[in-house]
């Protein structure tokens, strides 16, 4: 069986270089991205990310899923989103943790585990990393500013 890559669907067509577009994580904005019609496969590819980051998930699944070469998912993603599938499913994951820690009780392991992150430890990193604080910051910060509101 071929896999059907974008230089299958589309063998006159380039990439387009400056087509810039993030991806969003929120749940909210689930509306398709521009480009994202013109290249096949990529839309399943955003909406796994958005929905199912909790899975072991790797370029070389996802690029089997839609029916795309690595190479081709890599490209075609890029110049529809703007960024690499790598750092919009990490980004998907901490911001899920993120909204995850607004619970008052939960411990970070769970956590850790349930958005795909691993470990405590590698949600720490990765969370600092990200928003510049560790999770009991941004946690003890975001109960703050929800006490203030109150």
């Amino acid at each position: 069986m071929k896999l059907q890559t974008y230089d299958t669907y589309y063998p006159d067509a380039s990439v387009p270089d400056s087509l810039a577009v993030t991806l969003a994580v929120e749940e909210e904005s689930l509306a398709p991205l521009a480009g994202e019609d013109d290249f096949p496969g990529i839309s399943k590819v955003i909406r796994t990310i958005r929905e199912e980051y909790s899975r072991p998930l790797t370029v070389s699944t996802l690029a089997r899923e839609c029916g795309m070469s690595v190479r081709s998912l890599h490209r075609a993603y890029r110049a529809v989103t703007g960024n690499t599938v790598g750092r919009d499913l990490l980004n998907r994951r901490i911001e899920a943790a993120a909204d995850m820690l607004r619970e008052d009780d939960i411990k970070l392991e769970p956590v850790a585990m349930e958005t795909g992150l691993r470990n405590a430890k590698n949600l720490c990193r990765l969370f600092k990393e990200h928003f510049g604080l560790t999770p009991g910051q941004w946690k003890d910060s975001f109960h703050r500013s929800c006490v203030r509101s109150a």
